[in-house]
């Protein structure tokens, strides 16, 4: 729907808008219905989404994951009676996703034979984990505001927002979790490194600074 609005002429919109919903539904539709038959209940992609609703009612669950609609009341329960607390608990989660990954990819995986090489593998490991996800993250916004087609910029960032938001709600971040967000803040950072953009105002040059803090 965002799409059609966005994007001209709408037949062309009107193409991605099924491309997007017909690739969905050919990558989780065959394991979506596989999984709601076999749970009893609808499962779209998976089951665990509301794992930690009860957080956000000060409440600790445990013992699995409600249904939907059940998590779905607790997080608008949260919302009503304690703005400010459902706030902080969404904050906590989303702000996970941040988190430098690198020091555990090597305490789980690299096991080096020499001192030197142990150097060599936490220097490759940080590098290649941390300091590309944290430069993807401090140049996306200015790729946002940069973007020659901005429509389609904009499209992307909605995305990063939607999937941050969703996974906030749903649990604890961290690093497996942003894998729906990384190709997208790759390729909006890359439009900052690229060079030929769009003139922008000062005011929203200065609003892609502040989003990058």
């Amino acid at each position: 729907a965002f799409l059609l609005l966005i994007r001209r002429p709408a037949r062309t919109a009107a193409a991605f808008v099924i491309a997007l919903l017909g690739g969905f539904l050919i990558a989780a539709g065959p394991y979506s219905l596989s999984a709601s038959l076999k749970n009893a209940r609808v499962v779209l992609i998976e089951n665990h989404g509301g794992i930690t609703a009860g957080e956000y009612v000060g409440v600790n669950q445990g013992g699995g994951s409600p249904e939907a609609s059940a998590a779905i009341q607790t997080y608008l329960e949260g919302a009503f009676e304690s703005p400010v607390q459902f706030a902080a608990t969404w904050w906590r989660f989303a702000r996970s996703l941040a988190y430098v990954s690198g020091g555990r990819l090597i305490e789980t995986y690299v096991s080096a034979s020499t001192r030197q090489i142990a150097r060599l593998e936490k220097l490759a490991f940080h590098f290649s984990t941390d300091v590309l996800f944290i430069g993807c993250l401090a140049l996306a916004p200015f790729g946002l505001v940069l973007a020659r087609r901005s429509a389609d910029a904009v499209m992307l960032g909605l995305w990063v927002l939607c999937a941050v938001v969703l996974t906030g709600l749903a649990a604890h971040g961290g690093a497996r979790y942003r894998s729906p967000i990384e190709p997208f803040l790759i390729v909006l950072a890359s439009i900052a490194l690229a060079g030929g953009w769009r003139r922008v105002t000062r005011p929203l040059f200065a609003a892609a600074g502040v989003g990058t803090l």
